[in-house]
């Protein structure tokens, strides 16, 4: 798929080490392994490449084992438990919903293992900095840490299902919470 597509080495390295990551913490079906890899190469594709490789590509190339729809919804499910457990968190009403968003799309990305960094690029694509998400995000871990034994489980139960593809049981991304992790530079 890489040279098909003419991709640059490090979308390649990049991607294999995402996919060796996110199996190393997740269990899959021998079914949906393909599905990992075209969707680990479309994410990694949106940090290395200058052109972008649409979701019918990767559908075509995997000689569509997959629909548009199920790979799409494989990017998606972590992202929406992330929203969901902020929408019953007060303190999370001070920040607007397009940083809620792009911090859960991040901490996300965090929690898979699909990159640890917050690049121009992302400061470019989303209008914040750094600075600007650090304490929506260290909030979203802390909910992520706590949503199967707080008062409010409900959007654990809800995504700790087969339907909702198990997205609650993802561990927390708690190296966010360490100074350390915001203190590096990033870029």
């Amino acid at each position: 798929v890489h040279y098909k597509f003419e991709l640059m080495e490090e979308t390649l390295y990049l991607t294999m080490n995402l996919i060796d990551r996110f199996l190393t913490v997740q269990s899959v079906i021998r079914k949906k392994l393909q599905l990992i890899g075209i969707t680990t190469l479309l994410l990694t594709c949106k940090y290395e490449e200058v052109f972008v490789l649409v979701v019918e590509d990767l559908v075509l190339i995997s000689d569509r084992a997959y629909a548009r729809k199920e790979v799409l919804e494989m990017v998606e499910l972590v992202s929406f438990f992330m929203i969901e457990l902020c929408l019953v968190e007060y303190e999370m009403l001070r920040f607007p919903l397009s940083m809620l968003a792009v911090v859960a799309v991040f901490t996300t990305q965090c929690t898979l293992d699909m990159s640890r960094e917050w690049n121009v690029t992302c400061e470019k694509h989303s209008s914040y900095d750094k600075n600007q998400i650090l304490e929506c995000s260290k909030l979203m871990v802390s909910f992520h840490q706590k949503a199967a034994v707080g008062k409010l489980t409900g959007v654990y139960r809800k995504y700790n299902t087969s339907k909702y593809g198990n997205a609650a049981r993802c561990e927390p991304a708690s190296f966010l919470l360490e100074a350390w992790f915001w203190d590096k530079k990033n870029t």
